[in-house]
């Protein structure tokens, strides 16, 4: 499964956080994937890259907090991963990882977690208990 993106904002501020919870989202789709084609443990592998001009900057509180605006994006390429996920309960400890370089990777010294209930949604959007 490939997933491919395009954030575009007239001042090239970008808030990490809308990246992590296009992750999470990634993660139960594959997870989805693997209950219904009936092989909930083969491995999956997750696997990202963000491409600028080198004129991307972050904002760690959001687009209202201009205060706040990281200096400026390290690379023009940030990679991220590879994480292998083997288990459904290996995903909320891979999505911290990769929340985590995320927001690393986009010059941003801490995180900002995004607060998902990974079980509420296996239950829920699943319909599987964990």
């Amino acid at each position: 499964m490939d997933v491919a993106g395009l954030s575009l904002h007239f001042d090239n501020l970008h808030y990490p956080g809308w990246f992590s919870v296009i992750v999470a989202q990634v993660l139960l789709m594959a997870e989805r994937l693997r209950l219904r084609a009936g092989t909930p443990d083969v491995p999956f592998i997750i696997d990202a890259q963000f491409h600028h001009d080198g004129k991307a900057r972050a904002a760690p509180g959001g687009r209202s907090f201009y205060e706040d605006i990281s200096p400026g994006v390290p690379d023009e390429t940030v990679k991220i991963g590879p994480f292998e996920i083997t288990t459904r309960a290996e995903l909320e400890r891979v999505h911290q990882e990769v929340e985590r370089e995320i927001w690393f990777g986009l010059g941003v010294p801490r995180v900002i977690p995004a607060e998902l209930d990974f079980d509420s949604v296996f239950s829920t959007y699943l319909g599987v208990t964990t």
